[in-house]
């Protein structure tokens, strides 16, 4: 939440290219999370916590911002797939250092 808060606040008070970018990050952030919650509950069938929330908010919202964006020109195409890089690097990172040290507490 406090990548989220930076983030729009950036954007918000610093308009520039790069804040946005950062700050449009933030919705395939969001959308990474949605994707974490849904392969957990499809591969293991068991209720995810979030799964609910990721589904009915995350994705479309998250979805909605980036069409908005797209059809916006403020920010170019390689912006915006920077945006994407940064914001599923963002949620995945961490999950992997945990993966790669053992601790199995979140599902890929």
């Amino acid at each position: 939440m406090t990548y989220v808060l930076i983030s729009v606040f950036l954007a918000t008070f610093y308009p520039s290219e790069w804040t946005l970018v950062i700050g449009l990050s933030t919705a395939a952030w969001i959308f990474s999370n949605f994707l974490i919650h849904a392969s957990f509950t499809l591969y293991t069938g068991e209720y995810s916590p979030g799964v609910v929330t990721a589904s009915a908010i995350y994705a479309p919202v998250s979805v909605y911002i980036y069409t908005n964006f797209l059809g916006s020109g403020i920010l170019s195409n390689v912006d915006i797939i920077l945006s994407i890089i940064i914001g599923f690097a963002v949620m995945y990172v961490p999950t992997l250092i945990q993966i790669w040290r053992g601790k199995r507490t979140h599902l890929i």
